[in-house]
Parts: structure tokens; sequence; C-alpha cells
């Protein structure tokens, strides 16, 4: 079965401006049948974000784009996020969601965002037709800002309220809550709780983090504006997949949790060895 490798927005924007170690993607092209290589739905997101506030550089983004293209998964270039993430991966289970809506869907934006000539182009309006009708897409710069930012705005507040909660607790009853929040509910798998360890064990990091009385998590931090969108990227591993990441902090953070899981999530370097190697597939657990 192809290993599924989903690119964060640091990767992408390292390739694209020629920073750091760069993906192999000769390398990818060569393991093509092994692979269904994806850029995160947060990746999406972030990268047309900066394109409109001019954040990343146009012309360097549209003498990069056909490279990444010839690499992405031709049904999921951009893979789905939250519901539909978590029924792919089996740990949600609601009405059944149509996949190939969400194909059809993801090609259209991945389309829209890799076919532009100039930043006019991502402003313009588009439309794509699925089962349900025609729909359109079109890169309002304010709309996605506010999207981005509300999806953060939940995460402070959530951290926040567990503050308030959780205000002297131990590191150990944090972790108790939060397991017993992961017992399998009517739908959930019975190894619910196994299939998001990593998620967990990295929740409680932040919370005990944001629980310490000197220098305490705080999310509201423009250096952490990233820190949920790292949190949703973990929520792919038990598809399985592959994360592949260029930002070490994230890196060495994950790799501090006493987690199985980690060894899913790499760096550029690792995963361009891994990729020379054959041995990608053994990092899945």
């Amino acid at each position: 079965m192809p290993v599924r490798v989903l690119l964060d927005t640091c990767v992408v924007r390292s390739y694209v401006h020629t920073v750091g170690p760069k993906l192999d993607i000769e390398g990818i092209v060569a393991h093509a049948s092994e692979l269904r290589v994806s850029l995160a739905d947060s990746c999406f997101a972030e990268l047309m974000a900066q394109l409109l506030e001019r954040r990343c550089n146009f012309s360097d983004w549209s003498s990069k784009v056909h490279e990444l293209d010839s690499i992405l998964d031709k049904a999921f270039p951009i893979f789905p996020g939250g519901n539909e993430l978590a029924y792919m991966s089996g740990i949600w289970q609601p009405a059944p969601i149509n996949l190939s809506d969400s194909a059809i869907y993801y090609c259209a934006c991945w389309d829209y965002m890799s076919s532009a000539k100039c930043i006019d182009d991502l402003t313009n309006e588009v439309t794509f037709t699925d089962s349900e009708g025609t729909h359109r897409i079109c890169g309002n710069e304010n709309q996605v800002k506010m999207t981005l930012e509300g999806h953060r705005n939940r995460w402070r507040d959530y951290v926040h309220d567990m503050q308030k909660r959780l205000a002297g607790k131990k590191p150990e009853e944090v972790w108790s809550l939060i397991r017993m929040g992961l017992s399998p509910k009517d739908g959930e798998p019975a190894d619910f709780a196994a299939r998001l360890d990593c998620v967990a064990k990295c929740l409680a990091l932040f919370l005990n983090m944001a629980l310490k009385k000197n220098g305490p998590y705080n999310p509201d931090g423009e250096n952490r504006a990233g820190d949920v969108f790292d949190m949703d990227l973990l929520y792919a591993l038990p598809l399985p997949a592959i994360i592949v990441t260029a930002d070490e902090k994230f890196y060495n953070r994950m790799r501090s949790l006493d987690c199985q899981q980690v060894s899913q999530i790499v760096l550029v370097e690792e995963f361009n060895q891994h990729i020379h190697n054959g041995t990608l597939a053994s990092l899945i657990h």
C-alpha cells in the first residue's frame, strides 16, 4: 500500500524560496508508485494567505509550483482536514462522507492556486461542480485571514479555558483527565486512544506548559500562531501517514514525547534519506 506523505507549510515555502534542505523531487518521482504526496490542509490555507498578503514571493512560487505539482497526488493534491480527515483515519464515523466530492473540491483548490499567473488571478472567482451542484472559489484576502484567525482563536480560547479549569493540577492529573476523554464512545474504534496518542500527549504538553507559574505558555503570542496548525497535522498519524516538516522546533517538541507515532514525523533531510533507502514505510506504527 502506498505511503501517505503530508507536507507542512514550511517545507513548501523552503522549497519555493530555495532556503534550507530541499525536497528530493527526483527521488519522489522515481518512487511515485510507493507514495501519495499531498499538501496538508492547513498548508493550503496558510500558503494562500501568505501569497495574498505578499509574504510569499509570487515569482518564486510561479517558478517552482510546476515542480511541486509533479509530485502531488492527483486525487488529493491537498489532503482533507477536520471531519473528513477524522473519517478517513477511522477515528470518527459520522454519516458517510462523500470522498469523491472532497477530491473534486481539493483538486479545484490546488488547480486554482497552482495555475495562477499573477496575484490578481488569486482574487478571481472560479467555479467547480460536484454531485451537489456548482460552487465557487475566490481568494478573498480578508476571508482567508478571518478563517485562519478564527481557527487560532478557538485554540486560544480552549487553552485559556483549560488554564482556569485545571489550575493547580499536576502533570499526571492533566494526563489522566485527557486519557479519560479518549475513552471510545459509540461509533468510535476500540483503539481510539492509541490512534490519538500523539495528539493527546502533545495536548498534555501544551496544557502543562500553560499551567506553569513562571513563564507559562501563552497561546496569544505571535510566535505561537502556528501551534494549532501543528496540532492539526497530528490527526493524520492514524491514517497512517508521514508528516514532513522543516520546522525544527515542532520536530524537537514532538520527539520529546513518549510516543511511537513521532517516528512518522520527519525533517526534510530524513525524508529524502528514507526515500533514497526505500525505508519510509518502516517508520509507520
